[in-house]
């Protein structure tokens, strides 16, 4: 066999090698790339729901902590009225 022949078939297959590793590679990377953007979403739609729940909590807490200082207020402004009155 002519060695340009040989240095020519030795070059494509190692260029059909390298396309064909080349290809696996890529199909690896596009999976890692999908489950870590799954993973980014899962995480996200957790913190989502983690950080409405403590607002909502938070909310809750200061709506009653407003009604709590409302009705001492209207205790205290009723108590004055009383004391003006008598």
């Amino acid at each position: 066999m002519d060695d340009k022949l040989f240095a020519a078939l030795v070059s494509a297959v190692a260029s059909i090698v390298a396309v064909i590793i080349g290809y696996f590679i890529n199909r690896k990377n596009q999976s890692d790339l999908e489950f870590t953007k799954n993973e980014n979403n899962r995480l996200l739609t957790q913190l989502n729901t983690k950080l409405t729940q403590e607002t909502q909590e938070k909310q809750s807490l200061l709506s009653a902590k407003n009604q709590e200082t409302l009705a001492l207020l209207t205790t205290k402004l009723s108590e004055i009225t009383a004391e003006k009155n008598a």
